[in-house]
C-alpha cells in the first residue's frame, strides 16, 4: 500500500501500542463476516508484526480460526460460545471443523472432508467423533444420496435443497400433508367460484394457507404455488392469467385460479388424446417419419382405458370407436 495509507494504518499503533491493535482487529474482524486475508492486515488493521502477533494469540485460544482455501491465509472471528467448545482440540480436529463450516448449509460428506484435509479415514473418523461429542458438527441425511451422512455444523439449518423443504417428513415425501394443503386450496377456490363465479388470486390462496395453521413449517409462496400447479395438472382448478388493463383485481397481478367447469371435464377421444399436448403435433403425419401408426403415446393412451366386463378384457366396440374417432381427429389437425 501506499506511504500515506501506511502512515494512516501505523498511527493507532503507535499512538495506543498493543491495546489499539487488539481493538482494530477485533472490530475488522466483526465486520468481515467472510475473514480477514493477510494482505489486508496492514491496510486495515496496522503493522502486519504487531498484528500478526495478536492473531496468533487469538488463535491459541481459537477466537480465530484460519484457512488457505483460495491460495492466501484467511483469518476469520469465531463466536465466543463455539470457541469455548473448540478449547484444547488438535489443529487437525480444528481444520476438519474449519472445512465443515466453509461448506454452511449445504454440508459436506466424508469423501470430501477426506481430499480437502488429505487425512487418512481412521484419523477424520476420529475427529469428526470428537467435534460431534463436543456438539460443534451434527449429521444429516439428503433426499438425492440417502445412504451417505452429511456433515455441516450444528447450530446451521441445513438447506431445503438438502431435506427436501416442507413437503419432506424424514427424507421420504409426505402425501399425506401436501393433500391436506390441496384439499385446503382446492375449497377455497371452489367455494369462491360457486358461490359467485370469483376468481381466486394466489394472493389469497397464500394467505388462507399461511393463516389456516395447517402447516408447522413455513410455507412460501413457491410452496403455495406448486400445490396450485398440482392441481390445475390434475384438472381440478384452471389458471387464468389477465393482461394489466384486464385484471378483475387492478393491484393484483395473479394469477387467478378458477374450478374447472364440467365442459372442460367431459371425457371424449379429442380432449384426452396425446395430440392435444403433443410438441411435434405439426410433423406429424400418417405414413409419415412421425405418425399416428408409430406414436408411443397412443399404446399408452389406448391402455389407461378402462376394462370393459367382469373377465377384465377391453370392450372392443369401445377402443374401436376411440380409435376411429382419435384417427379422425388426428386428420384434422394435420
Amino acid at each position: 500500500c501506499s506511504g500515506k495509507a501506511m502512515a494512516a494504518a501505523e498511527a493507532p499503533a503507535q499512538a495506543g501500542g498493543t491495546k489499539d491493535i487488539m481493538t482494530r482487529l477485533m472490530d475488522v474482524l466483526s465486520s468481515e463476516p467472510e475473514g480477514l486475508l493477510e494482505s489486508q492486515v496492514e491496510t486495515l488493521v496496522g503493522p502486519k508484526a504487531a498484528v500478526v502477533a495478536e492473531l496468533n494469540r487469538l488463535v491459541s485460544e481459537n477466537r480465530v480460526a484460519v484457512d488457505s482455501d483460495t491460495g492466501e491465509l484467511r483469518f476469520k472471528l469465531v463466536e465466543e460460545h463455539v470457541a469455548e467448545k473448540l478449547r484444547g482440540l488438535e489443529a487437525q480436529v480444528m481444520m476438519v471443523y474449519a472445512v465443515i463450516e466453509r461448506a454452511g448449509n449445504f454440508g459436506i460428506w466424508n469423501r470430501d472432508i477426506k481430499n480437502s484435509t488429505g487425512m487418512q479415514q481412521n484419523v477424520l473418523g476420529k475427529a469428526l467423533k470428537e467435534l460431534e461429542k463436543r456438539s460443534l458438527i451434527k449429521s444429516v441425511k439428503s433426499i438425492h444420496q440417502k445412504t451417505k451422512k452429511i456433515w455441516m455444523v450444528y447450530e446451521l439449518t441445513p438447506s431445503p435443497e438438502l431435506t427436501g423443504g416442507p413437503w419432506y417428513t424424514d427424507n421420504e415425501f409426505d402425501h399425506e400433508f401436501v393433500n391436506e394443503i390441496a384439499k385446503l386450496v382446492e375449497g377455497q377456490i371452489h367455494d369462491n367460484w360457486s358461490r359467485d363465479a370469483s376468481l381466486t388470486t394466489l394472493r389469497q390462496v397464500d394467505e388462507r394457507v399461511k393463516s389456516s395453521g395447517i402447516s408447522n413449517e413455513q410455507l412460501t409462496t413457491e410452496h403455495i404455488k406448486q400445490v396450485l400447479n398440482r392441481l390445475s395438472f390434475d384438472l381440478k382448478i384452471e389458471q387464468l392469467d389477465f393482461t394489466p388493463a384486464m385484471r378483475p383485481i387492478p393491484d393484483d397481478p395473479g394469477p387467478y385460479y378458477r374450478s374447472q367447469t364440467q365442459s372442460m371435464l367431459d371425457y371424449d377421444a379429442f380432449t384426452t388424446m396425446p395430440c392435444g399436448v403433443c410438441p411435434v403435433l405439426q410433423q406429424c403425419t400418417p405414413g409419415g417419419l412421425i405418425s399416428p401408426e408409430t406414436c408411443k403415446y397412443f399404446s399408452e393412451w389406448f391402455e389407461g382405458y378402462p376394462a370393459g366386463d367382469e373377465d377384465g378384457g377391453a370392450d372392443p366396440s369401445r377402443e374401436e370407436q376411440q380409435i376411429a374417432a382419435a384417427s379422425a381427429a388426428m386428420m384434422e389437425t394435420s
